[in-house]
């Protein structure tokens, strides 16, 4: 079997972008897999991390709000890898046309309150202020031009 065409970047984060919209169910089983959680992805933000020789690599924040927690929105931070060879082999060496691959099966995903608490105290305890303060100064410095 074939591996199919590959993509071109733009029709990469197109896909990304788009192939959402057609079926925006969520569902996240938990690693043990006692828990499955279900629900609608709202949004999705792409932005292209590196190029490998063989493999591009897209970061992902997904908003969704799960149907057992509908009154918070969740934020998802993944990623996908898509495979830029011309032949495609699982890791067990077997052909495949599936290039694309959810990378993040472990992925964070928490209600946005959780990363609000997470960033809030990893500031304040950010001792040495070489790591997350200039992180979020950069961001804001970044954000301010965005707002204008």
């Amino acid at each position: 079997m074939l591996a199919e065409k590959i993509l071109t970047e733009k029709e990469q984060e197109d896909h990304l972008n788009n192939n959402w919209k057609v079926n925006p169910k969520v569902t996240f089983t938990f690693p043990e897999g006692l828990r499955i959680r279900t629900g609608h992805l709202l949004e999705r933000i792409v932005v292209k991390d590196s190029i490998e020789p063989s493999v591009n690599y897209w970061n992902i924040l997904d908003f969704i709000k799960f149907q057992h927690d509908p009154d918070n929105l969740w934020l998802r931070i993944t990623y996908y890898r898509y495979l830029k060879d011309e032949i495609v082999r699982t890791k067990k060496g077997k052909i495949t046309n599936k290039r694309w691959i959810f990378a993040g099966q472990t992925s964070i995903s928490d209600p946005i309150s959780a990363f609000e608490r997470l960033f809030v105290k990893a500031i304040k305890e950010d001792k040495s202020g070489k790591w997350i303060r200039p992180l979020f100064k950069n961001i804001m410095k970044e954000c301010h031009k965005e707002l204008e």
